[in-house]
């Protein structure tokens, strides 16, 4: 079918296509010149939001009505990757949210600074309940200075320490990104923002160096950005505990993420609305 009425072309890019268009900052160039999908705004919330739907010419409907596998961007985001949306290869959106409306609706933002995800609460449309589909925080988008950062004020915010001090931010940590002490425990913390997955010698490297400098502590904890295989894990706390470490623990950055915001929400909302990071 056709493009309805006031629609207008879009491209949709993948999490590839996005990367290379973030990184490079030129104008995307899509291998088929031809836009299958459109959309149509309903409304625009903010200065660099737009609320409206999505619908596709090879599609028996207007626009999408529900969340199917068929389309590859639902099983992207379904998967926590990010979708970007364009309408003139130039300015770049990413969808944040899809609302299980009818038609759904889709909620894209404007692509500035890295993104960070929005809360998780129920919303209404039209006076009907809806639920919402939340987007990552991309932590793949914070230099390494700036995820210590997030990971040290985090921390700073989960004990009562005796002593607690962010040593990654010379550089000359001697494997310790973060060091804390309570009752005589002593912890380590090592941050590892790595896009798809903790390399085991990163790891390695800095258990080593802390055998080196005689520098053991009771807990060794791992903080990743990105994905982390039972079997790495494994292996982390094994290497580890060879040299008398207590125990290790390895968090990836979906499930370093769930405790920002069951720990502390009040991080991510400075995020959202911007406030100086962090």
């Amino acid at each position: 079918m056709g493009r309805p009425e006031n629609a207008v072309d879009c491209w949709l890019l993948n999490e590839e296509e996005l990367g290379r268009w973030l990184c490079e900052k030129q104008p995307f160039n899509p291998p088929n010149l031809f836009a299958y999908a459109y959309f149509l705004r309903i409304r625009k919330p903010g200065d660099d939001i737009i609320e409206g739907y999505l619908g596709r010419r090879d599609m028996s409907e207007s626009y999408h009505t529900q969340i199917t596998s068929q389309y590859d961007y639902f099983n992207k985001y379904r998967d926590r990757k990010r979708i970007g949306v364009t309408f003139d290869k130039v300015i770049c959106y990413e969808i944040t949210e899809i609302f299980t409306s009818t038609p759904l609706l889709f909620t894209i933002k404007k692509i500035r600074q890295p993104e960070i995800v929005l809360n998780n609460n129920t919303t209404k449309i039209d006076g009907l309940p809806v639920s919402k589909m939340v987007h990552p925080i991309h932590f793949e988008d914070y230099s390494g200075i700036q995820f210590e950062r997030l990971v040290f004020a985090y921390v700073l915010r989960m004990e009562d320490w005796d002593i607690i001090e962010w040593l990654g931010q010379t550089g000359d940590d001697d494997g310790r990104d973060i060091w804390g002490s309570k009752n005589d425990i002593s912890y380590c913390y090592q941050c590892a923002n790595y896009g798809k997955s903790v390399p085991f010698k990163k790891v390695t490297d800095d258990i080593d160096k802390l055998v080196k400098k005689r520098l053991i502590p009771d807990y060794f904890i791992v903080i990743c950005g990105g994905r982390v295989s039972a079997s790495i894990r494994t292996a982390i706390k094994n290497y580890a505990g060879q040299y008398g470490i207590k125990e290790t623990r390895v968090w990836s950055g979906a499930e370093f993420e769930e405790r920002l915001r069951k720990d502390v929400p009040a991080l991510v909302e400075r995020f959202v609305e911007g406030i100086e990071f962090p």
